[in-house]
């Protein structure tokens, strides 16, 4: 094999990994993974999946843009007590196209800790539209995230 044929092969290997790649993507999209409840154990039957968004651009139903045309969404943010609202973006330092915006709830017991949560579209696949529930944790840690604005000021242990 010469050098020419090594790199027709090289370039051909490349574009069909490149293809299944991004196949990959929009089958998740279209068909996102549900987890029968019967896996799941009667602690958490009551679990949803919301479906993958691809990019932030899909999430239009759940956050504004600001005179820029950045998009963003309020999240409550709350740290020793203080509770706020705050404006969360994508960092401009990394490509958007798979990335997504959330905002989340962590707590245990009276320690609670809220703010943005920005990350890959396939990291938000438990969020929730507009509320912010967890499945009771065995641990006592408990931790909800959710699309649309100021979703997580209100968290709850998901009702049974």
């Amino acid at each position: 094999m010469n050098s020419m044929q090594t790199v027709a092969l090289l370039v051909l290997v490349a574009a069909l990994s490149d293809a299944r790649h991004h196949a990959h993507h929009k089958r998740r999209v279209e068909e996102p993974a549900v987890i029968p409840a019967s896996d799941l154990g009667s602690k958490r039957s009551s679990v949803k999946v919301v479906p993958f968004f691809e990019s932030v651009e899909d999430q239009k139903e759940y956050v504004s843009y600001d005179d820029e045309g950045k998009p963003y969404m309020l999240c409550a943010t709350q740290q020793a007590g203080k509770t706020e609202s705050k404006r969360c973006y994508l960092p401009n330092d990394k490509p958007a196209y798979d990335m997504g915006l959330a905002c989340y709830t962590l707590w245990q017991g009276n320690t609670v800790v809220q703010d943005c949560w920005v990350n890959q579209m396939i990291s938000l696949t438990q969020c929730q539209k507009r509320r912010c529930t967890a499945p009771e944790s065995p641990m006592g840690i408990q931790f909800c995230c959710c699309f649309g604005h100021e979703c997580n000021e209100e968290y709850q242990i998901e009702q049974q």
